[in-house]
């Protein structure tokens, strides 16, 4: 667990402080906020195959699961793209 672990967790400060809405908006303007609660949205998302994969885990040999999601490692996550596009 991280230093900031026991902070609350918002959308938007999860998209601020991970770099999500430097990558959002006019290419020679401020910073945007996406749309929706992206950020929030795909960490749902990580948590189901988290589940999922749990569940069949257990199915298959019949261990049992720790599942975790944060928004801070699901906004860097999300910058996939962003990461892989050439300098």
């Amino acid at each position: 667990m991280g230093p900031e672990a026991g902070e609350p967790g918002f959308d938007l400060l999860a998209q601020g402080a991970r770099g999500l809405m430097a990558v959002t908006g006019p290419a020679d303007g401020a910073p945007h906020k996406i749309g929706v609660a992206l950020v929030d949205v795909l960490a749902g998302w990580s948590a189901l195959a988290a589940i999922l994969g749990a569940l069949h885990a257990r199915e298959r040999d019949g261990t049992g699961a720790h599942v975790k999601t944060n928004l801070v490692s699901t906004g860097l996550a999300a910058l996939v793209n962003v990461a892989a596009r050439p300098s």
